[in-house]
This record gives C-alpha cells, structure tokens and sequence, in this order.
C-alpha cells in the first residue's frame, strides 16, 4: 500500500512540475527515466502525455518525437488521440507534415476521430510552408466531418493569402467563417483588398463590419478612405466617413485629424473641410482638441489660405482652449510667408503676452522675414524680449542672431555675439564661420575674415567648403573692382584654399 501511495504521489509530483514547466531539457528527462527505470509500474499514456506535451512547449519537438517512439515501440504503450496530436504539432513544427497528415490517418484506423486541435495544427503547418493546395483539400474535408477552423487558424490562413495576393481566395473563405472573424482578420482582409485597389468589394466588406457592430481598426479605416478619393470615388469615401460617424463607437479624434492632414497634403480641400465640419457636427468625442486644431491650421497655411487659419485661431480661443507655442509657430511661419508681417507682430505680441515662446525654426522665420522687410528695430526688439525671458539661446539661435546683426550693420554687437559663443562653451558650426565670413567681407573686412577661417581650422571645426568658396567669392569680386588684398592675406588665403 505505501509502494502504491509513493507512486501515485510521484505521478501527481510529475503533473505539478509540468504544469509549473521546466527551466531547461534535462529536468523532464530525468522525469521520463524515473518513470520508466525507478521501479514503479509502467505508467498510463495518459501521464506521459504531461511529460510529452511540457517538453513540447519547450519547443524540443524532437525529443518528443525521440520519447514517443521509444514508449511505443520499446515498452509497448500504445499512444491515444492526445498523444497522437502532440506529435501532428512536433511533426509541424519540424517541418515534417506529411509524417503529421499519416499521423491523422492513423489516428482514424484506431478508431479516433481527429478533433478541431489536430486539424487546427496541421492547418497551421501546411499554411506555414505555403502548401496551399493541400490545405485548401484539408479545409474542405474538415467541413465534410463537421469540424471547423479555429479563429487562429482563420487569422493565420487570412494573413498567408493576404501576404501572397490571393485576396480572392480570401473573399471565398469569408463565408465559410460562418460570421466569427473578429476585428483584427477583418482589418488584414480591407488592408489586402485596399492593396489590391478592390474598393468595391472593401467598402462592402466595411459597411458589413459597421452594421454588425464591429468597427473597423481606424488606420485601415482611413487608408479605405484615402484609396477611394486616390480613385476619384469620394462619395463612396463620404458614405464610409457618415456610416463611422454615426455608428456606436465613433473613430477616435485621432483617426479624424490624421485623415485631415493627409488631405490638405494631397490638397483635397473639399475633403479635408467636409471631415471638419463632420468632426465639428457629429459630435460622439470628436471635436477637436488642440492637436487637432493645429494640424487644421497648418493645413490651411500650407496651401495659403490664411484667413481661415487665423479663423479657426480665434475658435481656439471661443472654445476655452489654449493655444500653445506649436499653434503660435505655425501662424506666424505662415502669416510671414503670407506677406502679413504686421498681423504675424500682432500674434507675437499675443504669444509673449501668454508666456509662450517660439521655436527656434519658427524664430529664425520670424527674424528673417522682420529683417528681410527692414524691420530690423522689430527684429531686435524680439531678441531682446526673449533673451529677457531666459530663451535659450544654442547655436542656432545664435546664427540668427549674428545674421540679423550683420543686417543691421552692427559689427561691434556681432564680434560681441561670437565671442559670447566662446564664453558659452557654445561651439560654432560651419555654417557660423559662413555667415561670419560673409559679414566681414561685405564689410572690407577680408583680412579679418582669412584670419577667422584660420582660427576655424585650428579649432577643428569642420565645414562642406561654403566658408572657402564664399571668402573666394568675395575677393574676386574686389579683385574685379581693381582693388587687392595685402600680401600676407593673399598668402594666408593660398595656404587655406590649398587644402580644401
């Protein structure tokens, strides 16, 4: 009695430590041979199908397979249905399937039936290795013994047909899923057929998710849309767009401004308004938010329609949000490039009076369009605002400023502003030796500027030649005046130039 008490004590032991798994192949080993060489009686299949299907989830199919054929033909113990489907799931895995497809067939001459998670198997297997042809034949011959293909195993022949093209094969299938895809096979089915620029048959597919209750993931969603407006076919777009609008769980604000950017991108005006107007109507969450709005106002400064940019700030602003520097930056980059300089003085003051600040793309924006209009005292006056309000000023900033200082003819405040560089720990960049060059020659300045670039070389500082070429440039130009450089500038610019 205490042997067999042991025994069944050690069986349930095995059973915990597979449930638990195994941190490497030599603990489940150990098992196998303590079970078959400890003295005990032979176990039941039943038990080593634990052992089997722990050492299967190692992914060590082949030892499975080693293991199964030494209990079978070794020590006698017939396998059962559930050891037979481990070894069609080694035998996939292995990439040994028609040794898994005579499995089933063995499986039948004893008098089993294979189930769902057989077929399901070697499905997965035959899809794997792209013998389509016989998984086509597998598919129907499940639908005559009254099995059917799991979700995964759908979703995984789905993805396989999509990936190859075969989207027709696709559409056949969808009726055999007797209505349980869910929303991720759904979606990689519209994503083939949006591929394959079947728009008729993904529109349908789209409005038969949405009257199901399934929503269709909103990237694809937007991608069905923008391949029918590519296709000349906003109509059917708009119908997609009010059919998603009205449904239970609307796109999210997100997918809305995402279809809008893209629109005022490929210029579709018409489009890019009528999902406002739907976002601004419909409601269900979809209101814009700031994110939304700036990408609504970059839109409509992209393609100069200012106006309504500066309409859809003032909404801002009715709606109780607040702009922020992105939104700022975006308005006065395209008030510049509007030819609207005193408006976009008008929103800068605004901006400081908010406490935002510019970015450093939109400030050079700014100083440049102010300096190229020969507002230089404005121009100033927003650098000295900002530095005020602790802006920080890298070498970027820095190159604006020493650009708008040369315009303004203040050479003692540009020396200043390089050597503050210094001071900084603030390297200088090509394109800072550039700018520089270029001041001090258009000031008579070249011996100045060869001693710069000197000083450039010894810092280590590299460049792609424009502060050379533009050094060069400026002393042809004073050479064809008739006017020289002295000659030891005229050596120091030899010895430089030799080198570039």
């Amino acid at each position: 009695m205490e042997t067999i008490a042991a025994f069944r004590f050690f069986l349930q032991s095995v059973r915990n430590q597979c449930k638990k798994g195994f941190r490497n192949l030599e603990q489940p080993c150990n098992l196998f041979r303590e079970l078959t060489t400890g003295g005990f009686p032979l176990p039941s299949i039943d038990d080593f199908n634990h052992l089997l299907a722990a050492i299967a989830k190692m992914k060590e199919y082949f030892m499975v397979v080693k293991l199964s054929r030494y209990l079978e033909i070794s020590l006698g113990v017939r396998p059962n249905h559930c050891s037979l489907s481990i070894l069609v799931n080694c035998y996939s895995h292995l990439d040994c399937l028609d040794l898994g497809l005579s499995l089933m067939g063995k499986m039948m001459k004893l008098g089993w039936e294979p189930d769902g998670v057989t077929y399901n198997t070697l499905l997965n297997g035959l899809i794997a290795n792209g013998r389509w042809r016989q998984m086509a034949e597998l598919v129907d011959k499940i639908m005559v013994d009254g099995f059917s293909p799991d979700l995964v195993t759908y979703g995984t022949l789905v993805k396989w047909l999509c990936r190859r093209g075969e989207v027709a094969d696709v559409i056949y299938l969808i009726p055999k899923m007797d209505g349980r895809l869910d929303v991720v096979i759904y979606s990689m089915i519209l994503d083939g057929l949006c591929k394959k620029n079947l728009m008729p048959e993904a529109l349908g597919l789209s409005l038969a998710m949405i009257d199901r209750g399934i929503l269709p993931r909103i990237d694809i969603c937007t991608s069905l849309v923008r391949c029918l407006c590519k296709l000349g076919r906003w109509k059917d777009g708009k119908l997609l767009l009010n059919k998603i609008s009205t449904s239970y769980a609307a796109p999210n604000i997100k997918g809305f401004s995402m279809l809008v950017d893209w629109f005022f991108k490929e210029r579709m005006i018409e489009q890019a308004e009528y999902v406002v107007e739907l976002m601004r109507d419909r409601g269900n969450g979809c209101q814009p938010d700031l994110v939304s709005y700036n990408i609504l106002i970059n839109g409509y400064c992209k393609i100069q329609k200012i106006d309504k940019a500066l309409n859809l700030f003032q909404e801002i602003c009715r709606r109780g949000l607040t702009p922020n520097t992105v939104t700022y930056s975006i308005l006065l980059d395209g008030l510049f490039k509007a030819n609207r300089p005193q408006r976009a003085k008008v929103l800068l003051k605004d901006m400081l009076a908010h406490g935002q600040s510019p970015d450093v793309v939109t400030l050079a924006t700014l100083l440049e369009g102010l300096c190229n209009r020969g507002q230089l005292s404005d121009a100033f006056f927003v650098l000295t605002k900002l530095e005020k309000r602790g802006f920080p000023l890298n070498i970027v900033v820095y190159n604006v400023i020493i650009n708008v200082l040369w315009s303004g003819g203040r050479i003692k405040e540009v020396r200043e502003r390089f050597a503050e560089l210094f001071a900084k720990n603030i390297s200088p960049t090509g394109h800072t030796y550039t700018i520089m060059v270029d001041g001090l020659c258009k000031h008579d300045l070249h011996g100045d500027a060869i001693d710069l670039l000197e000083d450039m070389v010894e810092s280590g500082c590299t460049s792609n030649g424009a502060p050379y070429w533009v050094l060069a440039h400026h002393v042809h130009e004073k050479c064809k005046r008739g006017l020289t450089i002295g000659a030891l500038d005229a050596a120091k610019l030899h010895s430089l130039l030799v080198h570039v």
